[in-house]
């Protein structure tokens, strides 16, 4: 499914309009991108607000494919599956600016579910899939803590774990 339409040059979620689209936009963030001061660094703005979420019937996984070999984190259809993140709340301003962080991404529009009901929010997916990859041990400390900072049950911080040691062992293979 195409969310973008290009209306002057300007990427805009579809079926908005710059005339009744809010000040802000929600974006769901879940490898590196719990990390808050990453987030603000990247759209060089305070963020608005920000909340636990998850999106279900997606799964994490370390799948995207660095320029060095290593692996990102990524998102896959995965019926039953959860992936635990935030949502971020940011000026409408930064939307374009946040589009160009995540190359080889896509922004996808999703249903999040908060502790506040559910909320629609833009998150990064790569649909270019790669295997036996595994993340940087400096990339996956900084997803770890971010989980851990946020209070993410200790069974899901310790899937992640689990992840990207399955990826390094299948590499070791």
């Amino acid at each position: 499914m195409n969310l973008w339409s290009n209306t002057s040059n300007n990427f805009m979620p579809s079926g908005t309009e710059k005339s009744n689209m809010k000040n802000s936009f929600f974006y769901f963030g879940y490898g590196s991108s719990l990390n808050l001061a990453l987030i603000e660094f990247r759209i060089n703005e305070p963020v608005i607000s920000f909340e636990k979420g998850k999106l279900k019937n997606y799964a994490l996984r370390f799948n995207r494919q660095n320029p060095d070999g290593t692996a990102r984190a990524n998102l896959i259809a995965a019926k039953g599956e959860y992936t635990l993140g935030i949502i971020y709340e940011l000026p409408k301003t930064k939307f374009e600016l946040l589009s160009q962080t995540e190359p080889f991404y896509n922004l996808i529009e999703t249903d999040i579910e908060t502790d506040n009901g559910v909320k629609k929010a833009f998150t990064f997916m790569c649909p270019k899939l790669a295997e036996s990859l595994f993340p940087q041990e400096s990339y996956l400390k900084v997803i770890l803590e971010g989980a851990e900072l946020h209070h993410f049950p200790i069974e899901y911080i310790e899937l992640i774990k689990n992840l990207a040691q399955a990826k390094k062992q299948s590499h070791e293979k």
